[in-house]
């Protein structure tokens, strides 16, 4: 392929240059050079050697550095002191490549070999006086030859051979006298195709590798010293610093010399040879350039140092390189690398030369024309007018110069034109038209003549001669003017065809013109126009061949129909124009059409509808051209002028360029770091190219950058990559020349690099790189492999969990019927339980009612008899107050085997509780014969508790011990303090517990049979609740006891309150009995003295009735008949025997106090409470519940309902007469404020502030809408800040009153204010008042202050005239 390539690339130079030769250009044939330097990128311009490796990579040795070319970028090595795989040396002097692609590096101090791979430079070695020893001495050459051998001169260890894949050689000897020599100075070595070695060893001469003995073979000792050795034909060129010899292989001798003296050579110091594929021999000196000998070798041809584009850029130069395609690589000293590219030559660039007078007048051309005799004329934007004589090469230049008529009008040409007599014009901006005069190289300047023949045109944009040979010009804003060839002047055409810049023909002769807008075709038959309009400049035209016309415009190409009278086509950069503005479009001989832009050449061809384009790196002289500025030359050459000068070439030599470049990866970087920092992450082949990577998944970020190996046109190699497995398709890059990869999953992956060649089209080369993503351990074979028998394990452990669940799934089965069968045991134990607790608490309601019968009576006896007839009624007493004690435990045990039971913790003296319980007993122990002993100490001991279970588990342990001991046996109650806690001791003499029977002492309802006796009177719940108050309390009970010996129970309570929760609170002071005890302890009934009860003033009874009523609600005729009988001396009472007649009652009698039982069938008390309490009728009137349960959540559901007061059956009934009293008292204290404050009189009762700023409040109000007739009860409601019902409530309880009545007696007590305090009189101040009806306020005045206003206005005002203070 290499070569097919090379020979394609020649075949096209050889055309360009018969194409040249054919054009009488041959003076022309300098080729051009590009120059790199340091602006490049190249360390150093000081370059010693050239080498191109299997990639296609440049390498350049210099001064300082190694130096690697891709077309693009340089990659610089360096010596590195700190780093010990950096280059040895920075002076290189030779590159050659092994079988491997490793890189060999000579420099003034040894070898290093770079592996391109991990960019690691290594040494090579020689065995050196029988040791292996680095090379450290200056290496003058390295080459290889076919077997992969590696030979190395050097300066001082001669010529070392080391075989392929090795990196350690040994030295070649030679022998002078037969005597081997080692150390020995090669100064020049050559290794050819054919294993033919050549070597020049200083002081010795001219050898030959003599592989079969593996010495240097001696062939001429004529020249000792060389600097390079070139094999052609039978013979050797050997260059040295004194010229270059040729060696003849058929005479053993040199034959010819070349240097300053004995040939044409300018300098006879040689550096380099290479013939090139024209045979030319290329001698490269130090101080005379490139010496060019022919194929004879006789004629030389130089090739010089210079400033411009076709000379050296020095004339030291150092090396020469042939590459593949052709390419000469020119290493210079101080002027870096020239390159000549014969294919860049396809485009010939004349351009001003500031050192050359024979130039180009200017390089911004702006026109062109070709004379008859083949003469260019170019005309430049401010610069002149410069002739070119091609056939001579010589220039002819014209300027302005105002001081010699007859020069050019002005420097700024902006047409040129012929006509048919032969006659050359030149169009000028502000110099009107110069007619050339060739006889004296003068100018005759026309001017534009309008229609009145007034000639003062002077700016004229273009010149076109039609086919008829009417030269025309564009006026620009003056119009269109022709020349008259009768009166020889530029006569006006038309004045409206104003900014004309361009002008063509048709095939049907019509003349078309395009301005800024769009176009025009003119018809000179009928001195007609037509616009069609396109809304862009038309900078340039050319007809079709099918008698179309093709537009450029500052907006694309567009192809006009001139049949159709519309644009057909319009292609723009989107199609593949290299820009949108076309300046000047020119036909080749194929018809296809190149279009100058201000961004490079583009051909187009409109059968492929393709386009090609040329920028300054193809060899044009600038990218960008100028209007006017396009001319197709008679031989079929094109011309281009833009702002660097004048491009000519030939359309047939542009070839395309159907090379494949062969694209590389230039660089790797992994998490921003180079590829050589993980060098095990990389995988090779044989050949040191990577081909895989495995990268880790926490480093999956990868950045690759890429080449195509193209010299000639890499500025327009295209890009595109993919990678596989991760990409969806083709990542089209453009120029870009890098894929960046970051956080790639774990995977295999290909990354696929593509390129286009310079002709823009894809070509089928790939280059593929496998990346691997190695996955964290978790997701590694191992871990899936673990996963797998973890997950068989699960299976198998689920299956065999299955199976033991289905084995054992009878088994529950069978155990749920079990226990279902147990359950109803249970469920039945437990209902016959409930219903056993139900009956007790029921009964124990029921016994209260009776209970409150007996005992109050008795207590009312005992009070009315004397002392000597209490005694056998006092046991009668005492013992109804026990058997309500009972009934109280049985309330009590509901409450704790339900958990309902709250302790109410407070401080208390437990030896003072144990002596009040201990008195409950005395008088049954004295009348049971049994000796009942108290041992406390004297001393208070404090514990916290409640108060109430502690007396009942104190009187349940007594009352049991008597209750078992037999007459003439002791009970003992002892206690005893310690630090932390109290115990206290039961004692008794009796039967004793057995051991069955302790089992079950404790449980409720278990009555024991001791010796088989029948169980004692009882519910069998008393030791239950003591135990479980004992545990509530964090306390223990414990006893001892076996038959026949008695019983100890020990009850243990702990000290202070550390072991309550931190939410129980004291519910009760310790001075006071609790309701347990103060029923027990009462050895004579509370007699409550009737004279303090009755001695009570109802001054509310004075205001407002004789007698107040109170309403008893009880559906317990008895109860209702003994509370009737304690009130009906004091109180008006009615009565009713359920919750509705009782509600009906209250509406009808409107009572002062009602007086309620709770429990009631129907509406019960609680309910009726909450019904009168809403009820805005009757919500005022105080009620009191009477209930058989002491229970504080009882007490809590009545007072949330609204009672006033609560009391628990059996009552006291000086306590319900005392509490009656007390409800009475406060509402009619508060009535009687509110009499008091209306009527201006003193007030002398005292009620709460809360009754008080309230009555304030309502005074206010009313008063600040005392005239208003409007007001009402909603409005003082919403002022006040209360509901309708809680305002009535409220003010009912405080006056007795109504709303209306309470506003009413409220305007009169400011009618009597104003009466008393003003000189109104009375229809002023009812009027003022609200009252809009006289008799209605005198009546109403009357009944409050039992006064007519007129008499009361005449008994107050005198009083009152001399204090305007109000009584309140």
């Amino acid at each position: 392929m290499r070569p097919f390539k090379a020979a394609a690339r020649w075949c096209c130079v050889i055309i360009l240059g018969t194409l040249i030769l054919n054009s009488n250009a041959a003076a022309l044939a300098l080729p051009n050079i590009q120059r790199l330097g340091l602006k490049d990128g190249l360390s150093n311009s000081e370059v010693r050697c050239i080498f191109q490796d299997h990639s296609g990579y440049m390498w350049f040795g210099t001064y300082d550095g190694l130096n690697r070319f891709d077309g693009y970028d340089f990659r610089i090595y360096r010596n590195q002191p700190e780093k010990q795989h950096s280059i040895i040396h920075n002076f290189i002097n030779c590159i050659a490549e092994d079988a491997a692609n490793n890189l060999w590096v000579g420099t003034r101090q040894g070898i290093s070999i770079l592996n391109p791979v991990t960019e690691e430079f290594s040494p090579a070695y020689a065995i050196l006086g029988g040791k292996e020893t680095p090379v450290t001495s200056f290496v003058r050459d390295i080459k290889t030859d076919r077997s992969g051998r590696i030979f190395i001169a050097t300066l001082s260890n001669g010529l070392i051979v080391i075989d392929k894949g090795k990196r350690t050689g040994h030295v070649i000897p030679y022998y002078d006298n037969g005597k081997a020599v080692q150390s020995y100075n090669v100064s020049a070595l050559y290794v050819g195709p054919g294993d033919q070695i050549f070597a020049l060893i200083s002081g010795a001469g001219l050898f030959t590798y003599d592989a079969v003995h593996g010495t240097l073979k001696l062939l001429n000792t004529s020249v000792t010293g060389a600097t390079c050795i070139y094999p052609e034909g039978n013979g050797l060129w050997v260059g040295t610093t004194q010229g270059l010899h040729h060696y003849d292989f058929k005479t053993g001798q040199y034959d010819r010399l070349f240097d300053e003296f004995n040939g044409p050579f300018k300098s006879g110091r040689i550096t380099s040879l290479q013939v090139m594929p024209d045979s030319t021999l290329w001698v490269s000196t130090d101080g005379g350039g490139i010496q060019i000998m022919d194929k004879g070798r006789d004629k030389i041809t130089y090739l010089p140092a210079g400033s411009d584009e076709h000379s050296l850029s020095s004339d030291a130069v150092y090396a020469l390189f042939l590459d593949r395609e052709g390419r000469k690589w020119i290493g210079t000293l101080r002027g870096g690398v020239n390159v000549i590219d014969e294919v860049k030559e396809r485009f010939i660039n004349i351009r001003h030369n500031d050192l050359n007078a024979n130039s180009l007048i200017s390089n911004f051309v702006k026109s062109l024309y070709e004379a008859p005799d083949g003469r260019l004329w170019i005309g430049t934007d401010g610069g002149g007018l410069s002739i070119w004589d091609r056939q001579a090469h010589r220039f002819t230049n014209f300027r302005h110069d105002a001081s010699h008529p007859g020069t050019l009008s002005s420097n700024f040409v902006t047409s040129i034109a012929g006509d048919r007599e032969g006659r050359i014009w030149v169009a000028t901006y502000g110099g009107g038209i110069n007619l050339y005069q060739p006889g004296s190289n003068t100018f005759t300047i026309f001017r534009g003549v309008d229609r009145q023949g007034a000639a003062s045109r002077v700016v004229f944009w273009c010149l076109y001669l039609d086919h008829a040979g009417n030269l025309w010009a564009s006026g620009l804003q003056d119009g269109l003017f022709l020349y008259d060839k009768h009166n020889n002047q530029f006569r006006l055409y038309d004045a409206a065809l104003t900014n004309i810049l361009s002008m063509g023909e048709d095939h049907f002769g019509n003349l078309w013109a395009g301005n800024f807008e769009g176009v025009y075709k003119i018809d000179q038959k009928s001195n007609s126009r037509k616009f069609y309009p396109v809304g862009k400049a038309v900078r340039s035209m050319q007809k079709a061949g099918n008698g179309d016309m093709w537009l450029g415009t500052e907006a694309g190409l567009l192809y006009f129909s001139t049949s159709k009278e519309k644009i057909i086509h319009h292609y723009t950069t989107s199609n593949g124009l290299s820009n949108n503005t076309v300046l000047a479009i020119l036909e080749d001989a194929q018809k296809r059409l190149w279009l100058s832009t201000y961004n490079g050449l583009c051909r187009f061809d409109p059968k492929a509808v393709s386009f090609t384009n040329f920028f300054e790196s193809d060899g044009l002289a600038s990218n960008e051209f100028n209007f006017n500025a396009g001319l197709r030359l008679n031989n079929g050459q094109l011309a281009f002028g833009g702002i660097n000068g004048v491009t000519i070439f030939h359309p047939q030599a542009i070839l395309p360029l159907h090379d494949i470049p062969n694209i590389v990866i230039t660089d790797i970087k992994i998490n921003n770091k180079p590829i050589s920092t993980y060098p095990d992450y990389v995988k090779t082949d044989a050949g040191n190219v990577i081909r895989s990577l495995e990268v880790p998944y926490d480093q999956a970020s990868i950045a690759v950058s890429f080449a195509a190996i193209e010299f000639t046109a890499q500025d327009r190699i295209g890009y595109r990559y993919m990678l596989q497995g991760w990409d969806r398709g083709w990542i089209y890059a453009g120029r870009q020349r890098n894929a960046l990869y970051t956080r790639l999953e774990p995977g295999t992956y290909t990354l696929k690099i593509n390129c286009t060649n310079a002709e823009g089209q894809w070509i089928s080369r790939e280059i593929h790189l496998h990346i691997i993503i190695l996955p964290p351990w978790y997701r590694t074979v191992w871990a899936y492999l673990i996963y797998a028998m973890l997950l068989a394990a699960v299976v198998y452990w689920y299956l065999r969990y299955r199976f033991r669940e289905t084995r054992l799934k009878y088994e529950v089965q069978l155990a749920n019927a079990a226990a279902a069968h147990q359950r109803d045991l249970q469920e039945k134990e437990r209902e016959l339980n409930d219903r056993r607790v139900e009956f007790f608490t029921g009964v124990s309601h029921e016994f209260r009612t009776p209970l409150s019968l007996i005992i109050n009576p008795l207590r009312d006896l005992l009070a009315k008899i004397g002392p000597e007839n209490r005694a056998e009624l006092n046991i009668v007493y005492r013992n109804s107050r026990r058997l309500l004690s009972l009934v109280d435990q049985l309330l009590l045990f509901r409450k704790a085997d339900s958990g309902a039971g709250i302790l109410q913790i407070a401080p208390m003296d437990i030896t003072l509780v144990c002596r009040e319980v201990f008195l409950c007993f005395v008088q049954q122990a004295r009348l049971s014969g049994i000796s009942f002993e108290l041992n406390v100490p004297e001393e208070p001991v404090l514990i916290y508790g409640d108060r109430e279970k502690i007396e009942i588990i104190l009187f349940n342990l007594i009352s049991n011990a008597i209750k078992y001991t037999p007459a003439g046996k002791a009970v003992c109650v002892g206690l005893q303090s310690g630090p932390d806690e109290v115990v206290i001791n039961v004692i008794d003499n009796g039967p004793g517990i057995s051991l069955e029977a302790g089992k079950h002492i404790f449980e409720k309802f278990y009555r024991s049979n001791t010796h088989g006796q029948a169980a004692k009177g009882g519910f069998g719940i008393g030791l239950f609740l003591a135990r479980q108050f004992t545990i509530d309390h964090g306390g223990s009970l414990t006893f001892e006891s076996g038959p026949g010996k008695g019983s100890d129970f020990c009850l243990t309570l702990l000290k202070g309150k550390a072991h309550y929760s931190p939410d129980v609170a004291a519910a009760a002071d310790a001075a006071d009995l609790s309701p347990l005890l103060r029923e027990m302890v009462e050895d004579q009934p509370a007699i409550a003295e009737a004279s303090q009860i009755n001695d009570i003033d109802f001054e509310a009874d004075k205001i407002f009735t004789d007698k107040q009523r109170i309403l008893v609600i009880d559906d317990d005729s008895e109860i209702r008949a003994y509370i009737c009988s304690i009130l009906e001396s004091r109180y008006r009472v009615y009565e009713a025997d359920n919750g509705l007649t009782g509600l009906q009652k209250a509406k009808e009698k409107q009572p002062d106090l009602i007086i309620c039982d709770v429990m009631m069938p129907g509406l019960n008390g609680i309910e009726l409470c909450s019904t009168i309490k809403q009820d805005q009728q009757l919500s005022y009137i105080p009620m009191i519940l009477l209930t058989a349960s002491s229970s504080a959540e009882n007490k809590i559901k009545g007072l949330e309902s609204g009672a006033d007061d609560y009391i628990s059956k059996p009552f006291d009934k000086d306590v319900l007469v005392a509490r009656i009293a007390n409800l009475l008292q406060n509402r009619s204290n508060l009535q009687s404020y509110f009499y008091n404050t209306i009527t201006l009189k003193s007030v002398n009762v005292t009620i709460s502030d809360e009754y008080k700023n309230f009555l304030e409040k309502c005074i206010e109000i009313v008063e600040q809408h005392i005239t208003d007739e409007n007001f009402n009860i909603k409005i003082l409601a919403s002022e006040i800040g209360m509901s309708h019902s809680n305002l009535y409530r409220k003010i009912k309880s405080l006056s007795g009153h109504t709303v209306n009545s309470f506003i009413r007696y409220i305007r009169l007590r400011k009618a009597a204010e104003l009466l008393i305090q003003s000189d109104m009189n009375v229809n002023e101040v009812a009027i003022e008042t609200g009252f809009n009806s006289i008799k209605y306020f005198r009546d109403q005045f009357f009944k409050l202050f039992g006064a007519n206003p007129s008499d009361f206005l005449k008994q107050k005002r005198p009083v009152f005239k001399k204090n305007k203070n109000t009584i309140n």
